[in-house]
């Protein structure tokens, strides 16, 4: 027969569990917003490269015909940056051609980048951005 003891059903109880969700919510309100904030920089970084690589396209094409193309692809360069169009965070377009060019980066595919907007370079290196942040902080 019984001791008289009642066996204590092992789990955890409602209180318990209310305070891990409630752990866990406060975690993810804070993580959240650090993990958005680092994948707009890495994707602005990944736009800045695109911009760079095709200016650097576009001096080498100066240096053969004394003149900046009209188009990206005249001067071997792509208009997206990453590795493949589809996936690319940045569009890069031109404006201008024969003495001078500006690059203009576009945020693609679903990304935006509320802080900087559109990023630009021009054939004299200047560095711009449409956003209200910072030049130092965009580039």
């Amino acid at each position: 027969m019984g001791t008289g003891r009642q066996r204590r059903s092992r789990g955890f109880t409602l209180l318990e569990l209310m305070i891990a969700v409630v752990v866990v919510a406060i975690l993810a309100s804070i993580a959240y917003p650090s993990y958005r904030d680092f994948v707009v920089r890495s994707r602005r970084a990944e736009g800045k490269a695109a911009l760079l690589d095709a200016a650097q396209s576009l001096e080498r094409y100066f240096t053969t015909h004394n003149a900046y193309p009209a188009t990206l692809a005249a001067a071997g360069a792509r208009t997206f940056s990453g590795e493949n169009a589809g996936r690319a965070a940045y569009t890069i377009a031109i404006a201008g051609g024969g003495a001078t060019f500006t690059l203009t980066a576009t945020p693609a595919n679903g990304h935006t980048d509320p802080d900087c907007g559109n990023l630009t370079l021009d054939q004299l290196g200047v560095r711009g951005r449409s956003g209200a942040a910072a030049l130092g902080v965009c580039w």
